[in-house]
């Protein structure tokens, strides 16, 4: 039998969040070539029972101090696993080398970013991170530091890629060249739901380090169901769960609202669902604060930079107008569009891909850009109609004003 043409597909170890967002991808690139994935970390464990062709490597980890990344500790860390990220580059330039494939695809991984520019390999970014870099966003000056350390972080996870496909629930206008803004992948699981609304909250956490959080939960007079803090426990009016993809799908899918950092999967797998958005972000991860600030903007939910018992009880009385909002505004998902979007990046980066592609019958039509999400409520009521990022350069900054005062 013959056989099939080659793709590499890596994957950033750290959070969940990547692995689920990128197993429909990777299923769907399977079906049409052959996909070797390389990841580490949890990602890894999530993926050694879905993927064929998955390849275990170093990949670079984060430590966490009271709901903030330490960069002390993360160097460290990384640090000292110099010689498995050594190995990595190795056995990923072997592979390179005795499977010969066309285009690499990254999802925000260093080691295959760097080997594909050693080797001269064609590599596109599918990621939500470089939304922040390629589109016209906005935020409040006083975040200026934080963006500029996620403008270094971009730079030096991913230095270049030969095209770029940015997942996003806000969809800015872009301005850099080779670069495409689509929709959320959301998983098939996710999409099988049938969310119903109960009186327990779900709270996840991207770290076990945020330890006031409970403590300020039963403070309220909510019910709450936690992930996140690794530990299975009843905790006044919070119950404590490991991680479990079924039990945890099940909560999100009957809860009331959704209470989070602001990582990029699971604000859009609860945006899917209906669920309203209390987002913290881990201090200084601008990524995070991004997506929290269109969530607010957007009027799907509240950010706040520190969650109290006073925040929470009056997140949950305005919980049903975040709801409205969501149900009025936010679009039916669709992960034709960004699927589609990334294997024409990857046919254009290859034309012995494209003609084997066109052989098999296996091209699609050619997509039209998304247009940027109109901002249609604001949390407070007042109605708006304007483009998130109209306006605005790449990455520009707005007055600092109050949080509410800043879509305008």
């Amino acid at each position: 039998m013959r056989r099939r043409p080659v793709l590499f597909y890596a994957l950033c170890g750290e959070g969940m969040g990547h692995a689920t967002r990128s197993w429909p991808v990777i299923r769907y690139l399977s079906e049409r070539y052959e996909v070797h994935v390389f990841a580490g970390g949890r990602v890894h464990e999530y993926l050694v029972s879905r993927v064929e062709h998955l390849h275990w490597f170093q990949t670079l980890a984060l430590v966490y101090r009271n709901n903030r990344i330490d960069v002390g500790a993360s160097t460290r860390q990384n640090f000292a696993r110099f010689f498995h990220f050594m190995w990595s580059l190795a056995k990923f330039g072997y592979q390179v080398l005795a499977l010969r494939p066309h285009v690499l695809v990254t999802d925000y991984e260093a080691v295959s970013a760097y080997m594909s520019i050693a080797l001269r390999l064609k590599s596109v970014s599918f990621d939500n991170q470089h939304v922040f870099s390629r589109t016209a966003v906005r935020y409040p000056a006083r975040f200026e530091r934080d963006a500029r350390a996620l403008r270094r972080a971009n730079f030096w996870t991913i230095p270049y890629a030969n095209r770029y496909v940015i997942s996003t629930f806000y969809h800015p206008a872009v301005t850099r060249p080779h670069t495409r803004v689509v929709p959320p992948v959301v998983r098939p699981e996710v999409l099988a739901l049938q969310p119903t609304v109960s009186d327990t909250v779900l709270v996840y956490q991207t770290s076990a380090s945020n330890e006031r959080l409970v403590p300020t939960l039963n403070a309220t007079s909510g019910q709450y169901v936690v992930y996140g803090l690794g530990r299975d426990e009843v905790v006044g009016n919070c119950t404590l769960r490991t991680f479990s993809e079924v039990r945890f799908l099940e909560d999100l899918s009957r809860a009331r609202a959704v209470i989070t950092n602001g990582g990029h999967t699971l604000l859009t797998e609860a945006l899917v669902l209906g669920k309203p958005l209390l987002c913290e972000p881990v201090a200084g991860q601008f990524e995070q604060i991004l997506n929290a600030l269109y969530v607010e903007r957007m009027g799907f939910g509240r950010y706040v930079e520190r969650i109290t018992a006073e925040v929470v009880n009056s997140f949950l009385a305005e919980v049903e107008s975040y709801r409205t909002a969501i149900r009025d505004e936010y679009p039916a998902p669709d992960n034709g569009i960004a699927l589609r979007a990334l294997e024409e990046a990857i046919l254009d980066l290859s034309p012995a891909l494209r003609e084997w592609a066109l052989a098999q019958s296996l091209l699609l039509p050619k997509q039209s850009p998304i247009k940027p999400l109109l901002v249609a409520h604001h949390p407070l009521g007042r109605e708006r109609q304007q483009v998130v990022g109209e306006g605005a350069g790449d990455a520009g900054t707005e007055a600092d004003e109050p949080l509410l005062n800043q879509v305008g």
